[in-house]
């Protein structure tokens, strides 16, 4: 575990502890002499780090994408911190935490899961309470939906980002449920409970969030499509067309093919998913754009390619209509 986090390093400091190496370059001084250039990461940041001795044995002793832990002095240069590395191996996995090095969840693991698992729990069908139970029984799946992201890049980008995700869609569409008349309910949360299912198998968590292999070939909506089915399997006679309904709506909730979706939505519950699934990842991806801009003096955010528009922050107190008009 842990001890000192980037944030928390100051210059001066002795700072002995683990990191992952985010990027390493075998470089050479001005005078021809060999160094070695690091960045260094946790969950909380980057630094900089420089090996100056023994650059060879150093350089043969780890790689990128690594963890490390160093021994070195934290130094200034050109007003920015860097770590003076002067020991420096490989880490091993029993000292490793994955909460240390990437972002997670503002929300306590186990209190969502508890939430989603009551939330379920009203499924009264019976044929789908079997399928939930088959899954929310699997403690082996159950830790691996637990703490993965939901995406990459996009949205819920962090430790426990799936659960977050998947427990605000299950909530939106039990509202929508009771909102409108000849929608399934059991099959609706069922369909929400599963719709990223795949992305367990989908998405690596350690060292980095990254596609895994079936991940990239295959895709997630597919992926848990092929997980369900599997599971559905092993219960006795569950009905095939109830699984071809989950099925649907599993490929269908990104909507259309552009983002996705294997098919468009095309029954009330495939409808709402969809719709419950973009809303709550939008959200996220506002929020998330919102955190990171780099300029806090402005309103507005810079140009977000992805989402194509400018997203406004707010006003200040300073700028607000409401102290402009108590100054008139």
């Amino acid at each position: 575990m842990k001890e000192k986090f980037v944030n928390e390093i100051a210059e001066g400091e002795r700072v002995v502890d683990h990191f992952l190496v985010s990027s390493k370059e075998l470089l050479t001084t001005r005078t021809g002499n060999p160094y070695i250039s690091l960045t260094l990461q946790d969950k909380t940041g980057i630094i900089d780090g420089k090996i100056w001795d023994s650059v060879q044995q150093h350089s043969s002793a780890f790689r990128r994408d690594d963890f490390v832990k160093v021994d070195a002095l934290a130094e200034s240069y050109k007003e920015e911190l860097q770590l003076n590395i002067k020991r420096i191996r490989r880490s091993e996995e029993e000292e490793l935490s994955s909460e240390d090095f990437l972002p997670g969840s503002q929300r306590p693991r186990e209190e969502m899961r508890e939430e989603l698992c009551s939330l379920l729990d009203s499924v009264e069908n019976p044929h789908l309470k079997k399928l939930l139970e088959a899954f929310l029984s699997d403690e082996e799946f159950m830790a691996a939906f637990c703490k993965a992201p939901a995406a990459r890049g996009v949205h819920h980008v962090y430790l426990s980002g799936l659960l977050e995700h998947t427990l605000s869609v299950v909530k939106m569409c039990q509202y929508f449920a009771d909102c409108y008349q000849d929608v399934d309910r059991d099959l609706l949360l069922t369909s929400a409970m599963f719709h990223d299912a795949g992305k367990v198998q989908e998405l690596t968590v350690f060292p980095r969030f990254d596609y895994t292999d079936e991940g990239r070939l295959i895709g997630h909506t597919l992926l848990g499509v092929s997980m369900v089915a599997e599971k559905a399997g092993q219960l006795e006679e569950f009905p095939p067309r109830l699984l071809t309904l989950i099925e649907h709506a599993i490929i269908s909730h990104h909507g259309v093919s552009e983002f996705g979706a294997v098919k468009r939505p095309k029954t009330f519950e495939a409808l709402i998913l969809h719709y419950a699934d973009d809303l709550d990842a939008k959200v996220n991806a506002f929020k998330k754009i919102i955190s990171e801009d780099g300029d806090p003096e402005s309103q507005w955010t810079t140009y977000n390619r992805l989402l194509e528009r400018y997203i406004f922050k707010g006003w200040s107190e300073d700028d607000s209509p409401e102290s402009s008009l108590e100054e008139v």
